[in-house]
């Protein structure tokens, strides 16, 4: 069940407008575990709106709370920007900081409109350290390689690539509207998606282990092609206590709480995925450590 107005009015509003946003149960590819799912009841400590937990080679679910509820997801559509961003285009490719992308709300690592970095550092950025003009700048370059001739026009041509993608993956409550999870200015989300459908993105990205490789590091000094060098620092404050810690991403804004993804091997070499969507402001570390020292033998 959708159990947000926000998103139920902005479903309303993309339908009309041509994104075509059913509903659908059929999650085929996460088979559900009933006796593991009744054995995780959170007591009221828990603010998180949603939690799914599965295996990411059999799609076996782990814990399954509310997957299917659609909420603001933030920065993690930063995950879907990097897995297009690997589509088009090559990690060493040279990626400039427009001036537009320097603008953006939230910036990072104290770029400068005009520097260079490749896009693996630039993956960085977004991944450790959620900068919107990384992304910014990530999703105007694969635009313009698809024949935009203006910002405006590469950022139109990206966003319907990422709900393009969206649809091929069957993320069927999934809408963009920008590619770095930045609330509208009206104050509501703009990108919506529920913990199932961010599996199957998770599924597809296993495709591009870069994407996750870079966002396992603490802290990194990026350089750019002009030799500025910039530090990233992680946003995660939980990696560090996962053993076998494969990556991760998180994501808060005002309007959609805050979210966490973290994939991590338990016991070692089986891969596993943890989506916490809607917590409250200042949970969902606290959230996710205390779930997971309760489905592995990871944690304290």
């Amino acid at each position: 069940m959708i159990n947000s107005p926000l998103a139920i009015f902005f479903i309303t509003v993309f339908s009309t407008l041509g994104f075509i946003l059913p509903y659908s149960n059929k999650t085929q590819d996460l088979p559900q575990t009933k006796q593991d799912r009744e054995e995780i009841i959170l007591n009221d400590s828990f603010s998180a709106q949603s939690i799914l937990v599965f295996d990411i080679k059999s799609g076996e679910r782990v814990v399954d709370i509310d997957s299917d509820d659609v909420f603001g997801i933030a920065s993690l559509s930063k995950i879907m920007t990097g897995y297009l961003a690997l589509e088009y285009l090559s990690p060493d490719d040279a990626i400039e900081i427009s001036p537009e992308a320097h603008t953006t709300a939230g910036a990072v690592g104290g770029f400068r409109a005009g520097e260079l970095f490749s896009l693996k550092d630039l993956l960085r950025a977004m991944m450790m350290s959620s900068s919107n003009d990384a992304a910014m700048a990530v999703a105007e370059v694969v635009g313009k390689k698809l024949g935009g001739a203006t910002p405006d026009d590469r950022m139109e041509i990206f966003v319907r690539l990422m709900n393009e993608k969206a649809r091929a993956l069957h993320m069927d409550n999934t809408v963009f509207q920008n590619p770095t999870g930045l609330d509208l200015p009206s104050g509501i989300p703009s990108n919506y998606s529920s913990a199932s459908d961010l599996a199957r993105l998770i599924f597809a990205s296993q495709e591009t282990p870069l994407l996750w490789e870079v966002s396992r590091e603490n802290d990194r000094i990026i350089y750019s092609y002009q030799d500025d060098s910039h530090r990233l620092i992680n946003l995660n404050e939980v990696m560090g206590r996962i053993p076998y810690f494969i990556g991760g991403k998180t994501g808060t804004t005002d309007a959609s709480g805050e979210s966490l993804v973290l994939l991590y091997e338990s016991p070692l070499g089986t891969r596993k995925a943890f989506i916490l969507l809607n917590a409250s402001h200042g949970r969902r570390f606290l959230e996710a450590s205390s779930l997971l020292a309760r489905v592995t033998t990871m944690l304290p």
